[in-house]
């Protein structure tokens, strides 16, 4: 009775170490496919339905078209893979859990990797030269349409475009007494001006920032228009500027 019962352990134990190592598989390999078909296998696997080395019974064709079917029945630990197609292949599909497209130079490589499963991942791909022609003529065509697109949009703009009316200053310039040098400045540099000239042509920046309730930065910048314009000067005094507007521009 204990004779029957060691032996039945130890069977237990073997088939468990069976399903451990089974279960361990583990592959990191890259699929080179060449345009007849060719795949090779390399890199590192200790899974048997993924020998390394070159074989044909990885891809398939139907006319133009190729498909290649990487199937591995096997829950592997671990798989990371990549599958080169050849120079010029356009991929139609990729089916494959995890699966994405990338690019190598000129060369198209599908990539993917998984734990705790089988790897299976199929690749429909073609090697056509029309197909590449074809491209560019309809690239070509689509260049010409937007050509005369562009060209019939220019013409109707022409023709629907209103005159341009010019909006009315901040400071209204038709008042007496009111500069007309200030004519086509922002409008934020006209009402500087006109504070300036209200306040008997000096102020400091801050006081500006306060009456027009601008940012610190907005004011700097338009004032700093105008002393390059020569409208005004700037000086420092204490924590801020003083502002004045130049003697040649009042009025």
């Amino acid at each position: 009775m204990r004779t029957m019962r060691a032996h039945s352990f130890l069977v237990v134990l073997l088939l468990l170490s069976g399903t451990t190592a089974a279960y361990a598989q583990y592959a990191d390999v890259t699929f080179t496919v060449d345009s007849a078909g060719r795949v090779t296998t390399t890199g590192i696997s200790d899974v048997p339905s993924l020998p390394l080395g070159t074989s044909e019974n990885y891809t398939s064709k139907v006319k133009s078209t190729w498909t290649v079917n990487i199937s591995a029945p096997e829950v592997l630990d671990t798989f990371v893979y990549a599958i080169a197609l050849p120079p010029g292949a356009i991929v139609n599909y990729v089916s494959g859990k995890n699966a994405r497209i990338t690019t190598d130079g000129d060369s198209i490589v599908v990539r993917g990797a998984g734990s705790d499963l089988p790897l299976s991942v199929a690749v429909q791909y073609s090697l056509g030269e029309p197909q590449r022609n074809y491209s560019w003529l309809q690239f070509g065509i689509g260049v010409l349409l937007a050509i005369l697109l562009a060209g019939m949009l220019r013409m109707l703009q022409r023709r629907t475009a209103k005159p341009h009316v010019q909006s009315k200053p901040v400071v209204d310039l038709e008042d007496k007494g009111v500069p007309t040098y200030i004519e086509g400045l922002p409008k934020r540099q006209q009402v500087i001006i006109e504070l300036l000239r209200k306040a008997g042509g000096t102020l400091t920046q801050r006081q500006v920032e306060l009456a027009l309730k601008l940012p610190k930065s907005s004011v700097s910048r338009n004032v700093e228009s105008l002393r390059r314009r020569g409208i005004i000067s700037k000086a420092q005094t204490g924590m801020s500027n003083t502002l004045v507007l130049e003697e040649n521009q009042r009025y």
